[in-house]
């Protein structure tokens, strides 16, 4: 039986695939779904950052010992002011190669452009697109020296239908992740055995999903967000300043 485990951040974790009051089988579960394997493990937490996942999951992940892997991370690093996208892809290559010498197949995603779904000033939208942009550059470059398969999320067009997007904005919706799900499948070769089931279809958005997990997830992020907006700003404005 095929195992997969999910390491890295919220997407990995499934913050977003609503399932009654709590969260719902995420990328991990769905996939294991469309290929007939009930086989998985979410080692991922929301917020993880980089060092967190290569200090604790990495190790748990090594240890399960999984056919596939599933990486999302780099979103709760590059919101912080003094982010380094050299250092994060150093950083990231080590963890991606210390996978490859465990796990037959990883899969890593690169972030869509949430400047484009995610409601925040007009002022912040570039450079947020540029932080993102960044930091995908970074993963591609990480990936690049080792046998780890990507799913592009920037390129892909699901990623940006309101119906893929939960409350947040963000995060996939129960029909984003089954989408991920499926591209991911694909992307490996595996053929698709189930589809999703019924109680597994996508919950309304209702104002209590995003009181409680939009919002809160939305205003730790701003606190980080806005202050390395600004810093871009200063350091754009800077630059102009010496041409």
């Amino acid at each position: 039986m095929t195992r997969i485990v999910a390491l890295g951040d919220s997407i990995s974790f499934g913050v977003g695939d609503v399932r009654g009051d709590g969260v719902g089988p995420g990328w991990s579960g769905r996939l294991a779904a469309v290929i007939g394997t009930a086989d998985h493990q979410r080692l991922a937490w929301p917020g993880a950052r980089l060092s967190e996942m290569a200090k604790t999951q990495l190790a748990a992940t090594c240890i399960a010992a999984p056919d596939i892997a599933l990486v999302s991370i780099g979103g709760n690093d590059a919101i912080r002011r003094g982010f380094d996208a050299d250092r994060f892809a150093s950083q990231l290559r080590k963890t991606l190669e210390t996978l490859q010498g465990s796990v037959p197949s990883v899969v890593a995603l690169t972030l869509p452009d949430i400047s484009r779904t995610c409601q925040i000033p007009r002022s912040f939208r570039s450079h947020l697109q540029q932080r993102v942009a960044l930091l995908n550059a970074a993963i591609l470059s990480a990936a690049g020296g080792t046998s780890t398969l990507i799913l592009d999320r920037w390129t892909d067009g699901n990623a940006y239908l309101d119906s893929h997007l939960a409350a947040d904005r963000v995060h996939p919706s129960p029909c984003g992740y089954q989408s991920l799900a499926e591209s991911t499948a694909a992307l490996l070769g595996l053929d698709s055995i189930a589809s999703t089931t019924d109680d597994w279809q996508e919950a309304p958005r209702s104002r209590w999903w995003l009181a409680v997990h939009g919002l809160p997830w939305a205003l730790k992020r701003s606190v980080r967000l806005v202050p390395s907006a600004l810093s871009m700003l200063r350091q754009e404005s800077g630059s102009r300043f010496t041409k």
